[in-house]
């Protein structure tokens, strides 16, 4: 039965769902008491957009308690992400509790609940969790990169000037963005190079369901952190993204649309949009990233990335073309 646990979750990787499925059955059959299995139906009716019986496979999962020790909490963790996309935060951390009561070093578990955190708005939280995680693994990607958007964003909360103004600004792009109004300065330097400006608009992403949140988050994290060290572009802040994106109660929807993404772009002075989407495979995430002028609607760019399953975001170099 181990055997056939094993090569169910073999057949996942190799995108073979019905082979999957098969074994998975019969593994369920003879050890009924092994969790497992019901994981792995729950990932493969997913892909599927069976979400209502994924949701009942893991919850069968928790309800049992052999398995091997390292895959114990996947099933509480992979049950806390549908509660987490559906809205329900609250549900989402008691799951992703219970994953690392079973396996405190089950990080996973720790940074998909600091982000619930991050979605309310609670950064003392959020960074507390995953100061949690980084007890765990220091050099844990996510982790890494959560808690110092989380580090931010506590400053900001506490820094009510900075917050003020932000929140002002915010207001006026609000208006810009629906009267669609340039911005433009009385003083501006016509003469002094400036950096480019770019905006991240909100990645969509889809396929499997992943043991981690946030992939989207970490990946433009990163992205902004190269860009910003290399003085050619600025990037716009995410608070400040965040916050306008919030006021307009613009959704993942709406920004699916490219005259939304462009709207947004044009008024935040924004030269190019960052956008796309990330498919979530069996054997890693497969990253479409679209660069787009907002003023000609042109695309500059795309960028096709293989992210694996375990890979951080490194620098890669375009140089061959002269363009970032």
């Amino acid at each position: 039965m181990l055997g056939k646990e094993g090569l169910a979750a073999v057949h996942v990787k190799k995108g073979e769902p019905e082979k999957a499925l098969k074994l998975a059955a019969e593994v369920e059959k003879k050890a009924p008491n092994r969790s497992y299995p019901n994981v792995i139906k729950g990932d493969v009716l997913y892909t599927q957009n069976k979400v209502a019986e994924a949701q009942s496979e893991y919850q069968k999962a928790t309800t049992k308690k052999e398995a091997e020790p390292y895959l114990k909490p996947v099933g509480y963790n992979q049950l806390g992400r549908l509660y987490a996309k559906k809205g329900d935060n609250e549900a989402a951390r008691k799951l992703y509790d219970q994953a690392v009561a079973i396996d405190p070093y089950y990080i996973e578990g720790t940074t998909n609940k600091g982000l619930t955190y991050g979605k309310e708005g609670k950064w003392d939280k959020a960074l507390e969790t995953y100061r949690e995680a980084l007890g765990v693994e220091k050099t844990d990607v996510y982790a890494v990169a959560l808690a110092r958007q989380a580090q931010e964003m506590t400053n900001l909360q506490r820094d009510r000037q900075k917050a003020e103004r932000i929140d002002r600004l915010v207001k006026e792009l609000a208006e810009r963005y629906r009267s669609q109004k340039k911005s433009a300065s009385k003083d501006q330097d016509e003469w002094t190079s400036r950096p480019m400006i770019l905006a991240f608009v909100d990645f969509q992403e889809k396929g499997a369901l992943t043991e981690r949140d946030g992939i989207a988050t970490v990946m433009t994290l990163q992205l902004t952190d190269y860009l910003n060290q290399s003085k050619r572009v600025q990037v716009v802040e995410r608070a400040l993204m965040d916050k306008l994106l919030e006021e307009l109660n613009l959704g993942s929807s709406e920004l699916a649309d490219p005259q939304t993404a462009l709207r947004l772009g044009k008024v935040l002075a924004a030269k190019l949009i960052g956008t796309g989407s990330l498919l979530n495979l069996p054997n890693g995430t497969s990253m479409t990233m679209r660069l787009i002028d907002t003023e000609t609607t042109s695309i500059p760019m795309v960028l096709n990335r293989d992210l694996g399953p375990k890979r951080a975001l490194k620098r890669t170099s375009t140089s061959s073309t002269g363009k970032f």
